[in-house]
């Protein structure tokens, strides 16, 4: 994410943008820098949301019940 004036932030750590208040507080900071507006966004549900997407696209294809009764469930 390049800034107006020329520096650039990066992480490669995996799930540390998944929390609410850090990812706010960061983008704050950033967002007083460059004069932009707060946006109301939650990862949490987000990612609630698409896994429940995820869960019924494999529900919808493939046979569940089956697969469950053949593991003796």
């Amino acid at each position: 994410m390049p800034f107006s004036d020329g520096n650039v932030w990066g992480s490669y750590v995996h799930g540390l943008f998944d929390s609410d208040d850090m990812r706010d507080g960061l983008l704050d900071w950033v967002r007083r820098s460059e004069g932009s507006a707060r946006t109301n966004f939650s990862y949490k549900s987000f990612k609630e949301y698409n896994y429940d997407l995820l869960a019924d696209t494999v529900e919808k294809q493939v046979d569940v019940e089956s697969i469950l009764k053949k593991m003796g469930f």
